[in-house]
């Protein structure tokens, strides 16, 4: 169908005289998909975050599991501060074992509102 439309093709082939490049990465990231706390949450079970983000980081353990690789994980929640839906973010970027404190920091910026 291209070649009938007049789009020229071509195949592309390894050189070889070259070995095909190899790269090793000796790390290994995770970027959790962005978490949204509503504030009515916050008011009703604050506790559920804490289970939550316990849950993320077991699943970033089993996930990271046997590898010797420096393990980071990127993570972002966006908490509602209140019902006049002003909003704020919070990033953790760092290792599995940090994503513990940021429970603690969704409930400060909760209570700062």
């Amino acid at each position: 169908m291209i070649e009938g439309g007049g789009v020229p093709t071509g195949t592309l082939a390894a050189d070889k005289s070259q070995p095909p490049g190899f790269i090793h990465n000796k790390s290994h990231d995770w970027a959790v998909p962005i978490i949204f706390v509503s504030a009515e949450l916050m008011k009703t079970s604050p506790d559920l975050i804490a289970a939550a983000i316990d849950l993320i980081r077991d699943y970033a353990l089993s996930i990271f599991k046997g590898s010797g690789a420096d393990k980071r994980v990127k993570l972002e929640v966006v908490v509602e501060r209140n019902e006049k839906r002003t909003y704020q973010k919070v990033t953790y970027e760092g290792d599995v074992a940090g994503l513990g404190t940021v429970a603690d920091m969704v409930t400060k910026v909760h209570r700062s509102a």
